[in-house]
């Protein structure tokens, strides 16, 4: 009769555990030959006493090796790891997504960023003499962005002259050097005004809120400028 995996799974547990038992016993048995051997001196006994201290032996290792690598578990659908994947109705024309899922990429992003000790970059852009969602400007816009950013990095809109970035391992420093290559972009090729706010985990922000309020105030303070500005937001 079949048994069911729970009991499965016991008989199984209960069998290794008689057999995890055989190997101290042909260690003790062992032993015992090799006393004999040396009382009696028989070279015999010494011989058997020296393969059952090598069966121990090797049995001991293998329980070793199993206690230290134990066969990866899989993971099961509740115990995956918070991954956020936009749906297809999220994607807009071009490589840029929807502003419903800019805050939630924030957040797993920032996550991702302290569990592995990396910093991430928020950045808010603000452009004028074009319209983000115009699908005639769309591509454009999306293809300048594609030709910067790497494919770590993700463009989201925010409205039709708005746009955000997040960039993946990149310090103050970089974020700045990424925002300059769009703005020569977007104002060579499409004559384009950029306004951009910066703010980068953990130098600016400790969590995924106040790292986008962050950007927002730096955005503000670039807004102020007539001309082309990058602000960079103020270390807490």
């Amino acid at each position: 009769m079949a048994l069911d995996p729970i009991t499965a799974e016991r008989e199984s547990s209960r069998v290794a555990d008689h057999i995890v038992l055989v190997w101290p016993s042909i260690g003790v048995v062992g032993l015992a030959l090799g006393v004999a051997g040396l009382f009696f001196e028989a070279p015999g006994l010494g011989l058997a006493a020296g393969m059952c201290a090598l069966a121990a032996g090797i049995g001991g290792m293998r329980r070793s090796s199993a206690a230290i690598s134990p066969e990866p578990k899989q993971l099961q659908a509740t115990e995956m790891p918070n991954v956020v994947v936009p749906s297809q109705a999220a994607v807009i024309q071009g490589e840029l997504l929807s502003g419903e899922y800019f805050d939630l990429a924030v957040r797993s992003r920032v996550t991702s960023a302290r569990r592995f000790l990396k910093p991430v970059a928020v950045v808010r852009i603000r452009m004028a003499g074009v319209e983000v969602s115009a699908p005639a400007q769309d591509t454009t816009v999306a293809s300048i962005i594609a030709e910067t950013l790497r494919e770590c990095d993700s463009a989201f809109v925010l409205g039709d002259d708005d746009a955000a970035l997040i960039l993946e391992d990149t310090p103050e420093s970089g974020a700045i050097w990424v925002v300059e290559r769009l703005r020569r972009a977007f104002s060579e090729q499409m004559s384009m005004s950029v306004w951009a706010g910066v703010a980068c985990y953990p130098a600016h922000a400790m969590d995924a809120t106040e790292l986008q309020a962050q950007a927002d105030g730096a955005l503000t303070r670039a807004r102020e400028w007539p001309q082309d500005r990058i602000e960079v937001a103020f270390a807490e």
